[in-house]
């Protein structure tokens, strides 16, 4: 096997900010290698799933995977440790991550569609990024003629909270394309509950949209959906980072869940099953969290999720700030104990943290956890190193409606700080998400559908009805 089975032709604007840039077209062949790694979906009651498999590689889905290019750029060392960008955000439509692994599953719906003849709608409950990114995936297979708009639609569900982070398209501009694929806000105290919303909505529905629309009803929040692309991240990083380095890597992420990193373990797991790793170089993995959701750093320190092991905070009166001092995985300072610095991260409990542990205690690393204090504290010279990589990062920190890139950034520099990152390994950032609000056009009011706690699912049911 080898990691770049294919090359093609890529755009190259004249301000490509990065020296290397590639794309998941270049990856094709290991990333069909990952998916055979993946747990494949199995038939459960009358739920649909597709095969993991991508399509075959034809000009139309080398078109259509245009957007998920991936490049990297070397920042400048900190106290010893060189710091490396993996940019997985290169994607203007979506700005994150999400549009690797949502290409690939609306490239599956797709082949789908026309292998069988039958039209798909994908539901989808997300904080925001996921949902823009498989919104936006539909939206070029349609506009690519791909498929037809009833054929393949979107049904998405996200918390109040998120509204903001959210981007006008294609799917809200055309009347036709915004019947077809409805946003939903949930009006509700936890935003996590619209996993629980989508999870009830395709147990009920499924039957009864197949029959009535004709529709087969794809839940797409599973592991394997995200781990087999997001296995491209180690592919990349074999043949153009690692190389370079004869130190000891650690893989620094900002996670709600992490599949990220597990799809670059996934990746690894791969390229040492072929021979062309040895295990024993296998990197670490940093997790970066923030306080209202830090439940993965909670579990791999303590083995349970228990927020009792947090710190205690006092409130120093005369700064008006919080602060301790007996544990360097927590913020030193913050201006709120229970603070949410963005709703991307927004799992609690996660059913992967049991996964990440074992990597931690087999490959080393750890987790860190941030408070906007801290970031805000950070930010201009994450700014200065960034704007001389070619990143435009703004003067003012409140322009920005995704944090992950500031929050990464902060977790490694404290861990560095803290002596939880060493100066015998190098840090390999993952850059999974940067926009500000200037990037993008908000939504309006009309553009989504309004749903409260207590008839989330049959709101859902009776507003598709009268759409579709």
């Amino acid at each position: 096997m080898t990691t770049t089975g294919r090359k093609h032709e890529l755009e190259d604007p004249d301000n490509c900010k990065h020296s290397k840039r590639r794309s998941i077209i270049d990856y094709y062949d290991a990333i069909q290698k990952a998916a055979e790694y993946c747990d494949q979906p199995k038939e459960i009651s009358q739920l649909f799933d597709l095969p993991l498999k991508l399509p075959p590689l034809t000009q139309e889905m080398i078109e259509f995977f245009r957007p998920a290019t991936i490049s990297h750029s070397d920042i400048d060392p900190y106290k010893g440790v060189k710091i490396t960008l993996l940019d997985l955000m290169n994607d203007p439509a979506t700005q994150t991550t999400k549009s690797f692994a949502s290409l690939g599953m609306v490239a599956r719906a797709v082949h789908h569609i026309k292998s069988t003849g039958e039209s798909i709608a994908i539901i989808t409950p997300s904080s925001a990024n996921k949902g823009t990114a498989l919104r936006s995936a539909v939206e070029r297979a349609i506009k690519l003629g791909l498929v037809a708009s009833e054929q393949l639609r979107i049904i998405t569900i996200l918390p109040e909270n998120s509204i903001a982070k959210c981007r006008q398209s294609a799917l809200t501009s055309d009347a036709e394309l915004k019947r077809l694929n409805p946003l939903f806000i949930y009006q509700g105290e936890d935003p996590e509950h619209v996993k629980q919303i989508g999870r009830q909505f395709v147990s009920e529905y499924t039957e009864c949209i197949h029959k009535r629309y004709g529709l087969r009803l794809w839940y797409t929040l599973n592991l394997e959906n995200y781990r087999s692309v997001d296995s491209v991240r180690a592919f990349y990083d074999h043949e153009n980072i690692r190389p370079h380095s004869s130190k000891r890597h650690i893989n620094a992420h900002a996670v709600s869940s992490a599949f990220g990193l597990l799809g670059y373990r996934l990746g690894r797991h791969v390229l040492e099953s072929e021979g062309m790793v040895s295990s024993n170089s296998h990197p670490g993995y940093l997790l970066v969290q923030h306080l209202a959701t830090p439940d993965m750093v909670v579990h791999n320190l303590f083995g349970d999720f228990s927020r009792e092991h947090i710190p205690q905070y006092e409130l120093d009166m005369e700064s008006g700030i919080y602060k301790q001092c007996t544990n360097s995985a927590f913020p030193y300072a913050t201006y709120d104990v229970e603070e949410s610095l963005d709703s991307t991260f927004y799992s609690r409990s996660p059913a992967t943290s049991e996964l990440l542990d074992q990597m931690i205690t087999r490959f080393g690393g750890g987790g860190i956890v941030v408070s906007l204090l801290e970031c805000l504290e950070r930010y201009p010279l994450i700014r200065l190193w960034l704007n001389k990589s070619n990143y435009q990062l703004p003067s003012d920190p409140r322009k920005l409606r995704e944090w992950s890139l500031i929050m990464v950034f902060t977790g490694v520099l404290n861990a560095i700080d803290r002596g939880i990152i060493t100066a015998d390994s190098d840090v390999l950032i993952h850059g999974s998400g940067f926009y500000t609000k200037d990037d993008y056009q908000h939504l309006s009011a009309t553009d989504y559908h309004m749903i409260e706690k207590n008839d989330a699912v049959e709101r859902i049911g009776a507003t598709l009805a009268e759409l579709y």
